[in-house]
C-alpha cells in the first residue's frame, strides 16, 4: 500500500506487511541494512550516494515502526491517508451549492443581500480617521516640541481627543446599524 502518492511506505521500504511483529521488522531491517550499508561500498563509488540514501529510508522506517507507540501514530496516518484519498479520488465529488434551487435570476432574493459587506455607516472616514487624526497629532506635538508653538500642542492635544472618541465612536455606530439592519 501507497501512503497517498508520496512515495512507498515504511512497510514497504522493509518489504514487510503491515500486520508483521516488530521481530519479523527488525529481521527486515537487519538484512537489508548489511546489504545496503555504506560502509559495504567503495569510497567515491557511484554506489556509496545510492547506499547512503537507501540506508537514511531504512533508519528512517526502522525507527518509526520498530517503536510501538510511533508506530500506532503512523498506521493512523497511514488510514487517514487512504480514508482521504478514497474520499478525494471520488469521481461522484463534484461542488455543488448549499441551496440548489437558488438562482441569480431573482434580484429580489433575500439571499443577495450583500448589505453586511457595505462600508460601516459614516464610510471609510470612521474606518481611516482615528488613525488620520493619531498621525496629525504626532506631527502636531512634535513640531509644537521643537518650534515651541502653544497652537501647534493644541492641535497635537485635540487630535488625539478626537481620535479617541472616533476610535470608541466607530464601533458603537457599527454595532447600532447591525442592529437596525436585523429589524428591517
Amino acid at each position: 500500500m501507497s501512503s497517498g502518492g508520496r512515495g512507498p511506505t515504511h512497510y514497504e521500504v522493509l518489504g514487510v506487511g503491515r500486520t508483521a511483529s516488530t521481530a519479523e521488522i527488525r529481521r527486515a531491517y537487519l538484512t537489508l541494512a548489511r546489504r545496503h550499508h555504506p560502509d559495504l561500498q567503495p569510497d567515491g563509488s557511484p554506489e556509496l550516494g545510492r547506499a547512503e540514501e537507501e540506508m537514511r529510508r531504512l533508519n528512517v522506517a526502522w525507527a518509526t515502526i520498530g517503536d510501538p507507540e510511533r508506530r500506532r501514530r503512523y498506521d493512523a496516518e497511514l488510514d487517514g491517508a487512504a480514508r482521504r484519498a478514497v474520499v478525494d479520488d471520488s469521481p461522484t465529488r463534484t461542488w455543488r451549492p448549499l441551496d440548489d434551487d437558488w438562482t441569480v435570476d431573482e434580484p429580489d432574493d433575500p439571499r443577495l443581500d450583500d448589505s453586511a459587506y457595505a462600508p460601516p455607516p459614516g464610510g471609510r472616514s470612521l474606518v481611516i480617521g482615528p488613525s488620520l487624526l493619531v498621525v496629525v497629532g504626532v506631527a502636531a506635538g512634535a513640531v509644537g516640541l521643537v518650534t515651541g508653538l502653544r497652537v501647534a500642542i493644541a492641535v497635537a492635544v485635540i487630535a488625539f481627543a478626537l481620535a479617541a472618541v472616533v476610535f470608541v465612536a466607530a464601533p458603537v455606530a457599527a454595532i447600532f446599524d447591525s442592529r437596525r439592519r436585523d429589524r428591517i
